[in-house]
């Protein structure tokens, strides 16, 4: 007698075609995360040492979250990434300018997976997105990767 594995469904979502200018980037498919929302949410749900410079707690927010994140949703594959400001950015998202690439602007991004086929095989599945949405208070959506092909060389 053979039984047969189930497994959870994944997400099907394909992103879109860039911009030629970023026809060779990687795409991400995450949330936008709000630094001053993530500091508060650390706040509320643990402690934070309020002595630390802005920047350290963010990054300590920052470091917080994913864990809480992959604890709650087994979801492995979460990290921050620079993403192509686009018509679609947040109007509250911090932009940045990159060094490498000279003056392209960025911001930051949480990714759950990227489009490729390595990757692909361990995108999540329908049910780790919606507990990661309903904590984000957002969908995700597909970014262009900030840094060329040759970076990752």
């Amino acid at each position: 007698m053979s039984t047969k594995s189930t497994h959870p469904p994944r997400i099907n979502t394909q992103p879109p075609v860039p911009p030629e200018t970023y026809a060779d980037h990687r795409l991400f498919y995450g949330f936008y995360c709000d630094e001053q929302w993530l500091v508060e949410y650390t706040r509320r749900n643990s402690t934070l040492d309020e002595s630390m410079p802005i920047s350290m707690k963010i990054l300590a927010s920052m470091d917080w979250f994913t864990d809480q994140l992959r604890r709650k949703t087994g979801l492995r594959t979460l990290e921050y990434r620079g993403v192509v400001v686009d018509g679609d950015t947040p109007p509250n998202a911090v932009i940045l300018e990159s060094e490498r690439p000279h003056g392209v602007k960025y911001h930051m991004i949480l990714s759950i997976c990227e489009w490729n086929k390595r990757s692909w095989r361990r995108r999540p599945t329908l049910e780790q997105v919606e507990a990661i949405s309903k904590i984000m208070g957002s969908q995700p959506r597909w970014w262009i990767d900030i840094e060329s092909p040759t970076f990752y060389r």
